[in-house]
């Protein structure tokens, strides 16, 4: 079983970070533990302003910056916000989403039944940067115009893709219809998250999509002082004639762009790879397969639907009855939904319900046994502990030797026939220790509890036990010390408490759920805003990719090269009597002095500046046969100022000597310039492109 016994560095970092967090906003307002809603409430945020700025954009090259422009300088009061609070609730997106991700990993709740979870919050995690960057995309300015080179420059390394660079390759290159589908891409996306997001909460039942009010309205009041100190502006407008050296980026989004800009596309996408397997695919290296499931017994089932509305992952489903007793439903369990956490074994009042490896016979055989060992010292209260696996690890307690303690694993599976027992076996108190409030590691077996300790669900604790002598203890891994000081408070008072029959205790239970403290409103704001501090940092952080006095040399052309292999003239002969012979819808309808040998010829091509060679490399034919043409597409990096030019070319069909083609200029490189260079095939000669 999955639990929290041995605690590592990553483990110990996040349940402190929740401890902090308690004492500033208490278990209730606790934004470590709404992460996941939290990351729901930015999303719904984003889809509202987004409809808004929508009305105002302009799709297409010559109106986006525009567009965009009017809505942050002349419309600055309400659009220009809402635009602001757009980008601000994207980056705290990523926030959220990132820290709920390393969470959830760091405390282990992503194996077995979890894994679906696990995988699909990767995926909207990685559709939702890909909606920011499609969104940066749309606004045009040289921020766009980086971010667009340098996705090019990685996905020409695919075959489907080798054309992509001739869109960015001027500005004349760039057409509407690809801000059309830049658009597109922005609006659907999001449609997507919201699929995986359904996936993701199809395996728990009452999902907490929505924050605490305290949290939701703190959130949107951020966001709008964040966006009157800070806004959200455009950055220069995209000039594909240019170089985009120094460029503003948002690293929430586009962090990966300075390192795709350092290293080749071939190690860019091995470390996609890498990182994939390292983190997307986690639940599948540690996978344990949940072995133990609920054992249920028919003939205690009475139909009531306590377990079925109780457990948490709806892994429990109401069925007709199967043995002819009056009883209209029996439950069955779902074993590939069951979390074998138990919560539904308290839920039962007859007990039909046990877990899958240990019977609740054997339970309270266990407890017999504890509250009559030998080792129990007369005359001192006899304390029995229920320990949930994911609470504290260590519950010796140093001058407390009759306290003994059952490892359950959750809190919620406390049958009040336990507790019955257990003072019936001799016990003087109950103690029952769990994940912190708010933090159930199985969602809700620490409020189940309470609520059927203060009557108020089914089947109710208050009526069986003396409850002055129960306490609930919610606390996290860490916090042993609060543990024995609550054991030796617990067992002091004890001493001192005069018998009252069960069930009439007016006092009630003593719960250590929220330490008796209120978070205050503006402690949850101060709190709120530290994590979302980053935002003014990194948002509009400035990086060089190139320096300011260098110039970029463009070289793009398709290039059609001869055939390895000539026809003679008695193939070429054959070759067409067999395509005759073909039906007519099978025969090639073009002439053609082919004869079946589709393979062409690479090609070579070499640049020289100053007589200095700055590339020289062999390009492929396209296609699966290599019979297609040659795309071209390359960026060179050149100091500015006055140069002599060089671009040869040659076929390699048994050419190891000399150029087919040559083109030689002496021209001026102006910094920050970009110069296009191609070459007309028909005319056999290359160009500078002067075109915009």
């Amino acid at each position: 079983m999955t639990n929290y016994q041995s605690l590592g560095m990553g483990q110990r970092f996040f349940l402190y970070l929740d401890s902090l967090g308690n004492k500033i906003f208490t278990p209730k307002y606790n934004p470590l533990y709404y992460t996941g809603a939290i990351s729901t409430i930015l999303m719904a945020f984003l889809f509202i302003n987004g409809l808004y700025l929508f009305l105002y954009y302009r799709i297409g090259v010559e109106n986006a910056w525009g567009s965009l422009d009017y809505i942050s300088n002349k419309q600055w009061w309400l659009a220009g916000i809402m635009r602001s609070t757009h980008r601000y609730a994207a980056d705290g997106l990523i926030i959220s989403v990132v820290i709920h991700i390393l969470r959830e990993y760091f405390l282990q709740r992503f194996r077995a039944f979890k894994a679906l979870g696990w995988l699909t919050g990767w995926a909207m995690l990685i559709i939702l940067w890909d909606v920011g960057i499609t969104g940066y995309l749309m606004v045009w300015d040289e921020r766009a115009q980086l971010v667009a080179l340098l996705i090019t420059k990685l996905l020409s390394t695919i075959s489907v893709f080798q054309a992509l660079p001739t869109s960015f390759l001027k500005n004349s290159s760039v057409t509407n219809m690809l801000f059309l589908i830049i658009t597109f891409c922005h609006v659907f996306l999001p449609i997507l998250t919201g699929f995986f997001l359904f996936v993701h909460q199809a395996g728990i039942t009452r999902s907490h999509l929505i924050p605490p009010k305290p949290i939701t309205y703190t959130i949107g009041g951020l966001l709008v002082a964040y966006s009157l100190a800070l806004p959200a502006l455009s950055s220069a407008p995209g000039d594909l004639s240019k170089v985009p050296t120094s460029v503003s980026i948002d690293w929430f989004y586009l962090s990966f762009f300075p390192y795709l800009n350092l290293v080749s596309p071939t190690v860019a996408w091995l470390t996609l790879f890498v990182s994939g397997v390292l983190f997307i695919a986690v639940p599948m290296l540690f996978f344990k397969k949940q072995t133990q499931h609920i054992a249920f017994d028919l003939s205690k089932c009475f139909g009531c639907k306590l377990c079925y509305e109780d457990c948490p992952y709806g892994a429990i489903e109401m069925k007709k009855r199967s043995d002819g007793k009056k009883f209209e439903l029996q439950a069955s369990v779902v074993e590939k939904k069951c979390a074998n956490c138990g919560i539904c074994v308290a839920s039962c009042e007859s007990l039909s319900l046990s877990l899958g490896n240990i019977s609740n016979d054997e339970i309270i055989k266990k407890i017999t046994d504890l509250m009559s060992a030998p080792s129990l010292k007369k005359g001192e209260p006899k304390i029995l502990g229920f320990v949930c696996d994911f609470s504290i690890r260590d519950y010796s307690v140093p001058n407390i030797s009759n306290f003994q303690a059952i490892r359950v694993p959750c809190a919620g599976m406390v049958h009040a026939s336990f507790l019955s027992h257990a003072f019936k076996s001799g016990a003087d108190g109950v103690m029952v220790i769990g994940c912190k409030m708010g933090d159930c590691y199985y969602r809700e077996g620490n409020v189940w509890l309470e609520k059927r300790l203060a009557g108020e669900r089914e089947p109710s604790i208050r009526k069986t036990v003396d409850l002055r002598r129960v306490k609930t203890c919610w606390l996290s891994p860490v916090e042993t010390k609060a543990f024995q000081e609550n054991v030796r408070a617990f067992n002091d008072g004890l001493k001192t408490l005069s018998p009252v029959p069960a069930g009439s205790a007016k006092k009630g239970w003593d719960s250590l759920a929220s330490n008796g403290k209120k978070a205050f409103p503006a402690m949850v704001a101060i709190g709120l805003a530290i994590p979302l501090l980053p935002i003014f940092f990194f948002t509009n952080l400035t990086f060089s990719f190139y320096p300011k006095d260098i110039s970029m040399i463009k070289i793009s052309f398709k290039y059609v090269s001869p055939r390895l292999e000539d026809c003679s003239e008695e193939e070429v002969k054959s070759y067409k009597e067999q395509r005759s012979a073909l039906r007519p819808h099978m025969q090639q309808k073009r002439n053609t002095t082919n004869c079946g040998k589709r393979t062409r010829s690479p090609m070579k091509l070499q640049l020289t500046v100053d007589n200095k060679e700055y590339m020289s490399k062999v390009y492929q034919p396209g296609g699966a046969s290599s019979d297609l043409s040659i795309s071209v597409y390359d960026e060179l990096m050149i100091p500015s100022g006055p140069h002599k030019v060089a671009l040869r070319m040659k076929n390699l069909k048994g050419n190891t000597e000399g150029f087919d083609y040559e083109f030689e200029e002496n021209f001026n490189l102006e910094p920050s310039r970009v110069f296009v260079y191609s070459f007309d095939q028909p005319e056999k000669k290359f160009f500078r492109d002067e075109g915009k």
